[in-house]
């Protein structure tokens, strides 16, 4: 189960509803998503109506791995003026079992500590509140227990 890493105590939603599913009305709960094509096998981030690679309308949607392993990261020292999470932050590419890369922050994790090949797991994050008072959620990764 992924947990949320901080706690919501509104209705959550997700800022990115394509690619997250919430799967629980706190937002404590989520699963990524994917489209799997039937004519060419490729599977993608997000629901999508047509395959993305073969641009087939056979498609279905997916439920990723919430485990993944980081392949690539940059260290951000110098962040865009509208980010309001600690400086620096980790930017972290995770090559999910399906075999798509997934890119989201990594946290929990000092930049001295971080290194290609870390087991990292999927993690909500509560990010800030809309104009009707709901928690806005994105997922980001963590260094895996296991």
């Amino acid at each position: 189960m992924t947990k949320l890493s901080n706690s919501a105590s509104n209705i959550a939603v997700s800022v990115i509803p394509h690619i997250l599913k919430l799967l629980d009305l706190n937002g404590r709960i989520g699963i990524l998503q994917g489209t799997n094509c039937t004519d060419c096998n490729a599977i993608s981030i997000g629901v999508n109506r047509y395959c993305p690679n073969c641009t087939s309308q056979n498609v279905s949607t997916q439920d990723l791995s919430k485990k993944g392993i980081l392949t690539n990261y940059t260290i951000v020292r110098r962040a865009a003026n509208l980010w309001n999470g600690p400086v620096p932050y980790i930017l972290g590419e995770v090559l999910l079992p399906e075999g798509i890369n997934v890119t989201a922050e990594l946290i929990n994790c000092s930049p001295t500590k971080v290194y290609e090949g870390m087991k990292v797991d999927l993690t909500l994050h509560k990010v800030a509140q809309d104009k009707n008072n709901n928690s806005m959620i994105v997922f980001k990764w963590i260094p895996s227990d296991s």
